[in-house]
């Protein structure tokens, strides 16, 4: 009888020099798809606060600066800062190692919050209003008509299902506690963000008043508004100011205060706020 036949060869071991997690995969088949003839990448508002993200940035930029693509990046955050988090941060070292080594680190910073100059009465974003208290005359002096209880609806993005006061033809309405409140996600921000180019969100209370998975979801909310431009309107019995400082010590939430300064603010003739409280 004949030998058997010899087994195919295996795949060849690592080298010492290259980690495993160095291996091409199907992520960087992916990232090498988005690459492909880009000869600039623009990663605007860089922050890392979660360790998923920092894994891909760490394969993102390696393949980008071994295409040669060009990388341009803004950023709140040294590249040293990024994922704070002193439990995680060494996640997201090669990544930052890779920023160091192939970009300059420019810091532009001065006094001024230019978002406090002007700018509001625009369009998008910028066209909104901090509503307070949020009465029917404020509402209907910007054009708003507050739902009634038969419009209460639900959204859907993918499998899910969200409850909101009301959802019109371009205007979306819901309470802080339907959009902040409940297991809401990123994914369904921007899908709506597209879907509706005016949000309502009532009875906004102080951040800290709330949980810290709530806090974050409406940072998350105010930034990607900001990002799509698209209009939003808070009611809220505190003042913008109010609110402003008395947001909790979350990731990006300076940015957050930042931000809301370009919503017009309308007190309704209320006095201020008493001091902020948690």
């Amino acid at each position: 009888p004949e030998p058997p036949a010899p087994e195919p060869p295996g795949p060849e071991p690592l080298s010492p020099e290259v980690r495993p997690e160095d291996r091409p995969s199907a992520v960087d088949d992916a990232i090498d798809d988005l690459l492909r003839g880009t000869t600039l990448l623009l990663l605007d508002e860089l922050h890392l606060h979660d360790t998923g993200d920092a894994t891909l940035l760490t394969r993102l930029l390696r393949r980008a600066f071994a295409a040669g693509v060009v990388v341009l990046a803004t950023s709140n955050y040294e590249p040293g800062t990024l994922l704070p988090n002193p439990l995680w941060h060494h996640v997201a070292e090669p990544g930052i190692a890779l920023l160091r080594t192939h970009l300059d680190v420019v810091e532009l910073a001065g006094p001024t919050d230019y978002r406090t100059l002007g700018g509001r009465g625009r369009a998008g974003f910028a066209a909104g209003a901090w509503l307070r208290p949020g009465t029917t005359a404020q509402l209907d002096a910007r054009g708003l008509r507050r739902p009634g209880a038969d419009e209460a609806t639900a959204v859907r993005t993918g499998s899910r299902t969200f409850p909101v006061t009301a959802a019109r033809a371009d205007e979306l309405w819901v309470t802080f506690d339907d959009l902040a409140g409940r297991p809401t996600s990123t994914l369904e921000y921007l899908d709506w963000s597209v879907r509706f180019r005016r949000w309502v969100v009532t009875d906004v209370p102080l951040l800290t008043a709330v949980d810290r998975e709530a806090q974050q979801r409406f940072v998350a909310v105010v930034d990607v508004l900001v990002d799509a431009d698209v209009e939003l309107v808070v009611t809220s019995p505190h003042a913008l100011g109010t609110f402003r400082t008395a947001l909790p010590d979350r990731p990006d939430a300076f940015r957050t205060a930042s931000r809301l300064q370009l919503l017009t603010e309308d007190a309704g003739g209320v006095p201020a706020d008493d001091v902020p409280h948690a």
